[in-house]
């Protein structure tokens, strides 16, 4: 984990987008219900999400949250470039990677904040 970066999570529904800080869209799909025009980012990253398995909100059974974990952490490692970015990015200024899932607990958000 890089020193010196600040990287949040924020569920982009209700949570507050911290005022200064880059915006990045972190989902593979355009969120339903907003309009483009409507959303303040700075860019759509549909790479950094997991691919191919979605985490939805009633898949708690704790086998196959360990399994999604594993995979999606897997994935992650052929997107060291897409995390190096971000990173880059969080070394000048705050980021704030904006998500949908109603989870707040249990997303792969959770994942991905364990790389930064």
């Amino acid at each position: 984990m890089p020193g010196n970066i600040n990287v949040h999570m924020a569920r982009l529904y209700h949570s507050p987008f911290l005022h200064g800080s880059y915006r990045v869209l972190v989902e593979s799909l355009w969120p339903k219900s907003i309009k483009k025009s409507d959303l303040e980012f700075d860019e759509w990253d549909k790479e950094i999400p997991p691919s191919t398995k979605r985490w939805k909100h009633s898949d708690r059974e704790a086998e196959w949250l360990k399994e999604f974990a594993k995979q999606y952490e897997e994935e992650l490692k052929f997107k060291t470039a897409q995390l190096n970015r971000i990173i880059e990015i969080a070394k000048e200024k705050e980021v704030t990677l904006l998500y949908t899932a109603m989870d707040l607990e249990i997303n792969y958000t959770v994942i991905l904040k364990k790389y930064y």
